[in-house]
């Protein structure tokens, strides 16, 4: 597999982690006691590592795109609702429904969708 490829993959799994530590660490943000009190209470590890995931996984797309095809890369970005949806059910215990499982497979058929077309030689 192309380095480039390996970019795209690392992209949502950074997303994915940011997204669960953000999520894990959002009890620690005091919104209630000033100003300064709530930007003191971001620099929370966790709150710092998830946003730096959230922010970093974009330059690894950008960085991939001028190797791949666009309408290759950008199908990447569908594995962040598919990762993020299945880290939350499994990891976070969160409820899910069957339109939201409705609604990641269709996202899953169309990332699936750019490759199996040049595999079936359209």
């Amino acid at each position: 597999m192309r380095a480039e490829y390996l970019l795209l993959i690392l992209m949502p799994v950074l997303v994915t982690a940011g997204q669960l530590l953000l999520k894990k660490n959002t009890y620690k943000i005091v919104t209630d006691a000033g100003l300064i009190s709530f930007f003191h209470s971001l620099l929370v590890p966790g709150i710092i590592l998830g946003a730096a995931g959230v922010v970093c996984a974009p330059l690894l797309y950008i960085k991939a795109l001028g190797a791949v095809p666009l309408s290759e890369a950008f199908a990447f970005n569908s594995l962040n609702y598919i990762f993020v949806f299945l880290s939350g059910h499994f990891l976070l215990k969160e409820d899910v429904n069957a339109m939201q499982v409705a609604g990641v497979v269709l996202i899953s058929a169309g990332f699936l969708l750019p490759f199996a077309s040049g595999a079936l030689g359209a």
